[in-house]
């Protein structure tokens, strides 16, 4: 039986890793990104919109409708930030970061929930140790962060009858275009995108009445 994952954030870092992991367990991955096009598989459809456009959220269910698939399992990977200061903090940089971070999270899992696969469905989303710890010029993304796993927390209990699972995952820094202004020297500690895409393409594999809700890696070496 074919199976469906969708997995936003497809086209760098996390998200790029975790199509091919999926990919690489024969699974049919829809991935959703600003340039998704630019990747090419015969698993592989790609749905080209920016997702901190609320418009978006529309065509990404139209063409799920269209497919007349169910999907076995969600992946929101998209996310942006930086350091900034709370004083050099601006309303455009507020709005940008919560209308990616959280405002598309929490607006297409909703569109998305009606072709989730009942009993055994997984939505995963990419948080990170700034969700659950805060640090000093970070406020602005930790706090969008934050609103996520709070999303999260009662997204679980409102699919609880449905079965469908939601696993949150909060990692330390990898080592993605997040960091791309870091010299190669300063990640040598930072874990590695495949580290996170292979959990994930290892949560739909454990038997259909467990989850795990939140999984935190942090770096060896601790806080980077």
């Amino acid at each position: 039986m074919k199976k469906y994952v969708i997995i936003t954030g497809c086209s760098s870092g996390i998200g790029q890793a975790t199509v091919q992991a999926f990919i690489q367990k024969k699974w049919h991955v829809i991935g959703i990104a600003r340039h998704a096009s630019g990747y090419k598989h015969k698993l592989f459809t790609s749905i080209d919109v920016d997702l901190s456009h609320l418009e978006s959220v529309s065509e990404v269910t139209r063409v799920i409708a269209q497919k007349g698939v169910t999907i076995d399992m969600v992946i929101h990977c998209a996310g942006k930030g930086g350091a900034t200061p709370l004083s050099a903090i601006t309303f455009q940089q507020y709005s940008a970061v919560f209308d990616l971070n959280l405002r598309a999270v929490i607006f297409l899992t909703a569109a998305l929930i009606p072709f989730i696969k009942t009993e055994s469905g997984i939505i995963a989303i990419i948080s990170s140790i700034a969700g659950i710890r805060g640090f000093a010029d970070w406020s602005l993304y930790c706090a969008s962060k934050h609103a996520v796993e709070g999303f999260a927390s009662s997204l679980r209990y409102e699919l609880r009858s449905k079965k469908i699972r939601v696993t949150v995952i909060q990692p330390g820094s990898v080592d993605t275009a997040f960091y791309a202004a870091l010299a190669q020297s300063e990640k040598n500690d930072f874990m590695q995108p495949e580290t996170i895409a292979d959990l994930l393409a290892n949560l739909p594999d454990m038997e259909r009445h467990a989850t795990i809700e939140n999984v935190f890696l942090n770096n060896a070496v601790g806080d980077l």
